[in-house]
């Protein structure tokens, strides 16, 4: 069998049994006739290519990661294939995100996890069997909670991994942002959130989400932050956020009254072992925003997206070598 009749095989299966397509979708997604993709399929479980989770490389996909480690920096880089527009777009990253949280809980490696909030979290957790921790195992919040997330509320997500897992469960019963300055440092110095945010820093493993500052913003609709103050972020260069911390293009943090009254871990405290995951158009420019922080150690992101990064980088590099040949002319 030839490398790129094993990469299709591999595509198939992972379409198949990883992004929840029916044998009709993958065939037309990958151009091929549905009695083929029924041969892949079944061949792919025959190889043993199809265990628990989906075996082999999707060559377009590895040599996406590839780049996006060379071009942005970061150490590990995960990206999965491209789902038609109509599946759920949360659920191939989140399968992705749910077999290397898999691995990791049953490796006893990491006794604290953190966790931030979002639809891809959610759907991670989702996609988690029952597990076994190889040790004890602390499941921590990394921040307040967002209002108006139903079941990607960092509340939920925390208890949902707990409950699969029998890790004990570390909440902040506290608004992300707080109304004010002093009031967020009166919140945070409270005993029970003081001991959570303590022990969030201490995550050898935290996966997140990556917001934007755009309308579309998950904390704009949530009402966690307002327009107004959307449109100051804005203003001062912000571009990319976690964790309720915002970032310019270069990567530098944001200050101002925001930046005073979240009430998370500092995500330059989590880089051992910060995961950022995140997809779509209009998420590459804040993904490339938060990349450049060096914070992150893996980034977990589909086909699309990774596509985009790489063009992203490579027009926007070209742009700052320019200007630094400029300005020292």
């Amino acid at each position: 069998m030839s490398k790129d009749d094993f990469a299709l095989e591999a595509r198939a299966a992972w379409l198949y049994y990883k992004g929840g397509l029916t044998q009709g979708e993958v065939a037309e997604k990958l151009g091929v006739s549905s009695v083929r993709v029924h041969r892949l399929i079944a061949r792919a479980a025959t190889a043993g290519i199809v265990k628990i989770t989906v075996q082999g490389s999707i060559t377009e996909c590895v040599a996406l990661e590839e780049e996006i480690k060379r071009l942005y920096g970061v150490p590990d880089c995960r990206v999965v294939p491209e789902l038609p527009d109509a599946a759920d777009p949360f659920r191939a990253i989140g399968a992705e995100a749910a077999e290397m949280l898999s691995t990791a809980i049953e490796s006893g490696v990491h006794a604290i996890i953190g966790l931030g909030h979002g639809r891809s979290i959610a759907s991670a957790i989702d996609q988690l069997p029952q597990l076994t921790p190889g040790g004890r195992l602390s499941i921590v919040s990394l921040l307040g909670g967002v209002p108006h997330q139903r079941r990607a509320s960092t509340f939920d997500v925390i208890y949902r991994l707990a409950g699969k897992t029998g890790a004990e469960a570390w909440v902040m019963p506290v608004p992300l942002f707080a109304d004010t300055s002093s009031a967020a440092h009166t919140i945070a110095a409270q005993r029970s959130i003081a001991e959570t945010l303590r022990l969030g820093a201490e995550s050898s493993l935290s996966l997140v989400g990556i917001g934007e500052v755009t309308g579309t913003a998950s904390l704009i609709a949530a009402h966690a932050i307002e327009e107004d103050d959307a449109r100051t972020l804005r203003s001062a260069g912000a571009v990319g956020e976690i964790l309720g911390h915002y970032y310019d293009a270069e990567g530098h943090p944001v200050e101002g009254p925001i930046a005073k009254r979240v009430i998370a871990v500092a995500p330059k405290s989590l880089s051992r072992g910060l995961v950022a995951m995140a997809s779509g158009a209009q998420k590459v420019a804040a993904i490339a925003s938060i990349l450049a922080t060096g914070h992150l150690k893996g980034l977990i992101t589909d086909e699309p997206t990774a596509t985009a990064l790489v063009a992203f980088a490579n027009r926007v590099k070209p742009a700052k070598r320019k200007s630094a040949s400029t300005r020292g002319s």
